[in-house]
């Protein structure tokens, strides 16, 4: 819930809680066009205090002891038309879970 509590707040601090230090970040956007980033110059990117009114959920989690995946879909616009679907890998680190990488996709729907 860090992730999600970043995003809909433009809080850098909660990227760089979600994501390991080692995260890679990558995703196509809404003019696909792939995007690659470090957890910390995601952390930048996302870093701008704007609310954003976008509906997100976990849609599927698998989880294994010490290692999981998660699918997070953010839903926004007139009619939910846009969206991104995240793919995230995470691991437990004896204190809490980290993603390690993520790889995403706009959708227009």
């Amino acid at each position: 819930n860090t992730y999600i509590t970043a995003v809909k707040t433009g809080s850098g601090d909660h990227i760089k809680k979600a994501f390991a230090a080692s995260a890679s970040i990558q995703y196509y956007d809404e003019q696909d066009v792939m995007n690659n980033y470090t957890r910390d110059e995601f952390a930048k990117l996302v870093n701008t205090g704007n609310q954003w009114n976008a509906k997100i959920e976990i849609t599927e989690l698998k989880k294994t002891k010490h290692a999981a995946n998660a699918t997070v879909e953010f839903t926004w616009g007139a009619d939910g038309k846009k969206g991104y679907v995240d793919y995230l890998n995470l691991l437990y680190d004896g204190k809490s879970w980290r993603i390690t990488d993520k790889v995403a996709q706009f959708v227009a729907r």
